[in-house]
């Protein structure tokens, strides 16, 4: 018995499969599409050329009732409409009808449902087939969005590793395919809807599923990027077999409609749309295999400013179990409030959704459902300033004209209001302040608040927390939204340049959002704003920048000179108060820019892999008298000079950056590293390879003669550039070594004080390094000329020397 080997090149993708001749034995009798017809020619309802054979015969009629046909080879069939010039008004439906009894799809046979007139509507034209069976390899195809949907029944044969396929060909924009086919078929059963050719992830092949799937116990498998399967059918389907997820992949649950399948694979996402008046819910009747990470689940919805509790999936019999508020990563994107008064971003009206798993009565099932408090919003009088606007006496400040009370959610929204002077607690259950709305602190005010969620304002501009001329303290929790592309932005003006006046947040930090710290100053007489962040916050996931925009024109000297006067200070004692650690690194988890300062406290240890700092123009760190501040384990990316300053002591480890790829060669200008006070020490080969080093008067190289092995793993390693280390007015470096305890004096020692580019060195001599005095021992700087292996002089390294005091030293 002979194997046929069947292939076709399939947009760039060749696709193989193999077939016994018994598959083709159970066909012989059917009318078959011979392999001369091409993929260009019509042949769905027109006997051109003789497309059709019986026993080698040609059909003199076709397609008609009582006979079968078959489409096997590399072909494809097509309705006749593709060529003909019939007109049919868009709102009307379409329906051409393969007038055979059953239309088999073979081992690379292909339906393709296109319509040449583009005034069709999609959705009002299709195909219909009283049967049709699609085997192995078989498949319907769709191109450049001129499709016809098809509907009748569908009889699926193909298996797991050669499944029976729809394919959308669409290399950009939005597609829909309408599938009204009523599948039926076994468990071993695979039919894959797959999306072929997009090229942005903004684009999406939406496969509407309008048919009965109440007679299909085998898998239906999603899994491309961008294509989403979408339950486009009346009161929502009914299948018995597997809703088979992955990647990207998504199914869409229209609103209004209850999705009912047995078994869910895989991690792809759900999508519980919204319209009708209402959102999807998908039931889970038997099974759920997750992947390795929870599964995505998108829940849209026009929420009411009354208490809501929507239940969103319920997973029964054996697949409850497998439900809890970790199964699904929920998101309300989308998500708006219906109540006239709050239009606007949608970003700004997201309510304070919670999420719960409760079981049924019976035990034999658990439901996930999306549940918010009563929201009220500020609704103050324009122009009002009342600075007491959260106390219950002020009840007419708010939207329900009622006291502020513990069972409701608050929204400052678009207009602006003033926090309480002195002590005071919001009573009520969480207080959101959305963006372009701001909260000001005028003066002092110490407000606690149980849940303070600050939402970005979804534009480019605006602040939304204010403080001016006072010191003020936030406390409880706050909860920094996640924006993509926007940052919660809170600006201060001090009006002196008193140390005394701060913005602190001592509320531990959430969320996954980036909060800006920045100033309000604008011009030459205008002073600093200083911020404050005293919170051990190990649960947010967000960023923290430190900018200021740089002054211009007359006033930049004015800036230059004095950025203690006109910059932001942050003042920290712990590396957690910057938060905890993010899923990936992100080399902007931290930013410092326009000669923004972050001043440490005590001798904190930043050792985050994945929480980066990136340098904008000027980012300085200040480092008290007697402390240490550790930076290892991490990357810094440079994009200006980072500055130190301070008595204390620098230990700086890590990776240069200089792009956000960390291989990218640096640019004069933007790779500085300069010590302004006390001390630096390098801890890895790599920290400083690549910038322009320098040293202010009265600062120091601290080595620590503690590590072991080459010559070069000590020091200041910097290959990558070619300036000499920099030291003010021309003067020696001073070089301490810090000695592990029971260091040998007795024995001679030889470390790397700094290795640089034999360019750099050409520049640099021996007596520009002054190394301290180590009791007992005496000490000289030599030059040491590292080679490769042909000898080549690749850097040169600036050793010092040790040797006991009683021992003649020689150096060459």
């Amino acid at each position: 018995m002979k194997t046929q080997i069947h292939a076709r090149v399939l947009c760039g993708t060749i696709l193989a499969f193999v077939f016994s001749a018994t598959c083709w034995a159970e066909y012989e009798d059917y009318v078959r599409h011979v392999s001369t017809d091409t993929t260009s020619t019509p042949s769905f309802s027109d006997n051109a050329a003789g497309k059709w054979q019986t026993n080698g015969v040609a059909e003199a009629e076709w397609p008609c009732a009582g006979k079968k046909f078959y489409v096997q080879g590399d072909v494809g069939v097509r309705n006749v409409l593709y060529t003909s010039n019939i007109t049919v008004k868009a709102d009307a439906k379409l329906t051409l009808t393969f007038a055979g009894d059953e239309l088999v799809l073979a081992h690379n046979g292909r339906l393709q449902p296109l319509l040449k007139r583009a005034d069709y509507a999609a959705s009002n034209a299709f195909l219909r087939i009283p049967l049709l069976t699609i085997l192995p390899g078989g498949d319907i195809y769709n191109a450049n969005g001129s499709a016809a949907g098809v509907e009748g029944v569908c009889n699926v044969k193909g298996t797991s590793s050669n499944p029976s396929v729809w394919y959308v060909y669409v290399p950009s924009g939005n597609s829909f395919a309408y599938c009204n086919l009523d599948f039926v078929g076994e468990s071993s059963s695979v039919f894959y809807f797959r999306d072929q050719g997009k090229n942005a992830a903004s684009y999406e092949t939406c496969f509407m599923y309008g048919g009965d799937a109440s007679r299909f116990f085998g898998t239906i498998r999603v899994k491309d990027p961008y294509a989403r399967l979408v339950d486009n059918t009346a009161t929502g389907m009914s299948f018995p077999g597997t809703l088979s997820l992955s990647g990207d992949a998504m199914f869409r649950i229209r609103g209004g409609r209850t999705s009912t399948i047995a078994n869910l694979q895989g991690g792809g996402i759900i999508d519980l749309a919204y319209s009708n008046g209402s959102s999807g819910r998908l039931v889970v009747t038997n099974s759920f295999t997750g992947g390795d990470a929870p599964v995505p689940l998108r829940f849209s919805h026009e929420f009411s400013a009354d208490a809501e509790t929507i239940a969103l999936v319920t997973f029964e019999n054996g697949a409850s179990e497998s439900l809890s508020d970790e199964t699904f990563d929920l998101s309300i994107e989308g998500a708006s409030m219906s109540e006239t008064a709050l239009v606007g971003s949608p970003y700004a009206w997201k309510p304070n959704v919670t999420f719960t798993v409760t079981n049924a009565a019976d035990g034999l099932s658990r439901t996930l459902a999306a549940s918010h408090r009563k929201f009220v919003w500020l609704d103050m009088p324009d122009g009002s300033e009342d600075g007491s606007c959260f106390l219950a006496a002020n009840a007419s400040h708010w939207s329900d004209d009622s006291e502020i009370s513990p069972e409701n959610d608050y929204y400052i929204s678009s207009k602006g209001a003033y926090a309480p002077s002195g002590k005071a607690s919001f009573s009520g259950h969480s207080l959101s302040v959305c963006g372009p709305s701001a909260l000001n602190f005028r003066g002092s005010s110490e407000l606690t608040v149980p849940d303070f969620r600050w939402i970005p304002n979804s534009g480019t501009s605006g602040y939304q927390i204010q403080c001016w001329n006072g010191s003020s303290t936030v406390s409880g929790k706050v909860t920094i939204i996640d924006v993509p592309g926007n940052t919660f932005r809170i600006q201060m003006w001090n009006g002196t340049a008193s140390d005394d006046r701060r913005f602190t947040i001592a509320a531990e930090l959430a969320g996954f959002g980036t909060l800006n710290l920045t100033s309000l100053a604008t011009s030459a007489s205008d002073t600093r704003a200083r911020y404050a962040l005293t919170g051990l916050n190990t649960n947010f996931s967000g960023r923290v920048h430190v900018t200021h925009a740089a002054f211009g024109g007359a006033n930049a000297a004015t800036y230059e000179a004095a950025p203690d006067t006109y910059c932001v200070t942050v003042l920290i004692s712990d590396s957690r108060n910057l938060g905890g650690p993010l899923a990936a690194f992100d080399h902007e988890a931290i930013v410092l820019g326009n000669h923004s300062l972050l001043k440490v406290a005590g001798s904190p240890v930043f050792d985050d892999p994945t929480r980066g700092w990136s340098i904008k123009d000027v980012g300085r760190i200040h480092v008290e008298a007697g402390q240490t501040v550790t930076m290892t384990n991490m990357q810094i990316t440079y994009s200006g000079e980072f500055r130190k300053e301070g008595d204390g002591t620098l230990r700086l480890g890590g990776t240069a950056r200089f792009t956000e790829a960390a291989s990218e060669t640096p640019l004069a200008g933007t790779n500085v590293l300069s010590i302004a006070g006390g001390a630096i020490m390098p801890m890895d080969t790599t920290c400083c390879d690549g910038l322009a080093v320098k040293f202010a008067a009265g600062t120091k190289l601290l080595l620590d003669a503690s590590v072991t092995g080459d010559l070069k793993s000590y020091g200041l390693y910097d290959v990558k550039w070619n300036s000499p280390i920099a030291v003010a007015d021309g003067a020696a470096l001073p070089v301490e070594l810090v000695l592990p305890e029971g260091f040998d004096t007795q024995s001679c020692h030889q470390f790397g004080i700094c290795t640089i580019s034999p360019t750099a060195a050409a520049s640099m001599g021996v007596d520009d390094f002054a190394v301290a005095h180590v009791k007992g021992m005496r000490s000289k700087v030599s030059r040491v000329e590292n080679l490769d292996a042909s000898d080549n002089v690749v850097s040169v390294t600036f050793a010092c020397n040790l040797v006991p005091a009683g021992f003649t030293m020689t150096i060459r």
